[in-house]
């Protein structure tokens, strides 16, 4: 077994203009060391062993800079001209060792729990999860750790350094909250020269990927060390036109939007809805993923070997949007739902009951010719009967839909992050991606 984190938090009462939760406590249950002040906050075990890419097969057809396509080989019959041998799935591998042990093109693509995340993806989180107070980040939290598979997450505090042998241990980088580094900074520089040197290159030059959270709190000070960081990858939060706390603050908490500017980008594949409340615009030379009231919400961007995905808030790690709530409304099909019960029941009934009746007329025995005076009846609540159904279904899909869209939100995103060619496997169809 390897050992997997758990996040660990205090949290004030009520969401307000206070600042970010204190700290993330990652404990790992076993393996367990302790850096100085300069490293890590908690031991994780061994470095993971390092994939060592390699030059995948010349047929592999690669678009948007590492999302798959056909893989090598094909579907022809075996032995007919032409054939090739058949290539096993994605996510059909076992071990995460660095190797393409099953030939198909990509290294470690483990999912043995088919939960649409690779068992074998080096994932770290930088900061704290960024959560203003009061709003809970357990279904994130309990997600990206039960998912992290043979790898356990690394975790990096707020004001602990950014090192070039850190990041070169990772694949995927998720930048959280930075309020402490913010406070002990002051009106200093956040980062040194050589962290964003560090960061930099490991994006650059070694093909990382990095998701920002906007690191939202009412102070919009808080937010300044993640918009440095990202200072020379042309992307940026947009801090000084924000008037009052932040942008995006409709019908209260969450706000569901729909505007999403790049439909076919791989991080919004099968996500119609996504769920903010305040934040900070994002700006840049990237492409647009999400915009609403005049503002750019979210913003990806390839630079060099690497990728970036700025998002202008940090609702997507908290509870309500992963449960698909909207404005605090528990059960939004409740009330269509249960009246299509009770009006299929209704015209079930009075259907069966017409169905016992006589001809109204007597000498005619023949069913396809009876008519009685209550069929009107029955086909007007049959009709009633699939209205409300529809309007069930309709409902319900939507709740499917938005219950789904933050979890694959994130799926999509850590895919698109990860190295072309390594650690890709299936996300599932909809229906199929699930909260714990």
């Amino acid at each position: 077994m390897f050992p997997h984190l758990s996040f660990s938090f205090r949290k004030p009462v009520a969401r307000s203009f206070s600042a970010l939760l204190g700290g993330v406590a990652l404990v790992v249950l076993s393996n367990c060391s302790s850096s100085g002040p300069e490293g890590p906050q908690s031991g994780f075990g061994d470095p993971p062993v390092n994939n060592p890419g390699g030059t995948p097969p010349s047929d592999t057809d690669i678009i948007g800079g590492g999302d798959i396509l056909p893989l090598p080989g094909g579907n022809n019959p075996p032995g007919s001209p032409g054939s090739t041998p058949s290539v096993p799935g994605l996510g059909s591998e076992t071990l995460c060792d660095g190797k393409d042990d099953n030939g198909n093109g990509i290294i470690d693509d483990v999912d043995v729990g088919m939960d649409g995340l690779c068992d074998c993806i080096r994932i770290g989180f930088f900061g704290e999860v960024a959560s203003d107070a009061g709003t809970a980040t357990d279904s994130f939290e309990a997600w990206l750790t039960a998912r992290s598979g043979q790898i356990p997450i690394q975790h990096l505090g707020a004001t602990d350094t950014l090192t070039s042998q850190w990041l070169s241990s990772l694949q995927v980088l998720i930048v959280g909250g930075l309020k402490d580094r913010r406070a002990r900074a002051g009106n200093n520089p956040a980062f040194t020269a050589e962290e964003i040197a560090a960061f930099d290159d490991w994006i650059q030059n070694q093909g990382g990927g990095a998701i920002t959270l906007s690191a939202y709190t009412a102070n919009i000070d808080d937010a300044r060390p993640v918009s440095e960081l990202l200072q020379n990858t042309g992307l940026s939060y947009d801090l000084a036109s924000v008037t009052g706390p932040g942008v995006i603050d409709l019908n209260g908490p969450p706000v569901w939007l729909t505007g999403i500017t790049a439909p076919t980008h791989p991080i919004v594949d099968g996500v119609k809805e996504i769920g903010v409340y305040y934040g900070y615009p994002v700006v840049g030379d990237g492409t647009a993923i999400l915009s609403a009231e005049g503002y750019v919400l979210g913003m990806a961007k390839e630079w060099g070997l690497g990728r970036v995905f700025a998002f202008a808030d940090e609702w997507i790690t908290q509870d309500a949007t992963w449960a698909g709530l909207r404005n605090g409304q528990q059960n939004p099909c409740q009330q269509p739902c249960n009246e299509q019960e009770n009006i299929c029941r209704i015209a079930a009934e009075q259907c069966t009951q017409c169905e016992a009746q006589p001809c109204s007329d007597p000498n005619d025995t023949d069913p396809e010719t009876c008519t009685k005076g209550c069929q009107g009846s029955c086909e007007s609540e049959t009709r009633r009967c699939e209205t409300n159904t529809q309007l069930c279904k309709t409902c319900s899909d939507e709740v499917i839909d938005r219950e789904e869209a933050t979890p694959r939100l994130w799926l999509n995103t850590i895919r698109w992050l990860t190295p072309a060619n390594e650690c890709k496997v299936e996300i599932p169809p909809r229906g199929g991606v699930r909260v714990l």
